[in-house]
């Protein structure tokens, strides 16, 4: 890292697989090829633990804010380490859609969430939505 009158710069040598990825993702060319390209170069599909943003999904969204969210296409996607997941979405000032649940690796980069719990929370308080969600996901 270094300044050039006021400018500050990152000089790296080669892009990564996962920076190449991203990169790509955000230009929204030949992301098909480029997964396909990420997935061979890689062989680490762990679930990382904390909070997390989407930034690209090859499922097309619905028309209902809801349908997306329980997908987990919207908000935060708040992984933990005991193999339990939330998706959080912010509706307005104050409130907030919650859907929480389970995930299991049968093998390789996919994973088998089990969305069951699900809510509209306001401070302190929370109402209860009967929704329940089974979502393959494939990590890369």
């Amino acid at each position: 890292m270094g300044t050039l009158e006021g400018t500050t710069f990152v000089l790296q040598k080669e892009t990564v697989p996962r920076q190449k990825l991203s990169a790509t993702i955000s230009q929204g060319k030949r992301v098909s090829e480029a997964i396909d390209e990420f997935i061979a170069s890689n062989d680490d599909y762990e679930l990382l633990e904390g909070n997390w943003q989407m930034i690209w999904s090859s499922q097309i969204y619905a028309d209902s804010w809801l349908e997306n969210a329980a997908n987990g296409l919207m908000g935060r996607q708040i992984i933990e380490k005991d193999g339990r997941i939330k998706f959080e979405v912010n509706i307005i000032a104050a409130f907030r859609f919650s859907m929480k649940g389970k995930f299991l690796k049968p093998g390789g980069s996919t994973y088998e969430l089990k969305m069951d719990d699900a809510a509209i929370i306001g401070g302190l308080f929370g109402y209860p939505i009967e929704l329940t969600n089974n979502i393959e996901l494939q990590v890369l």
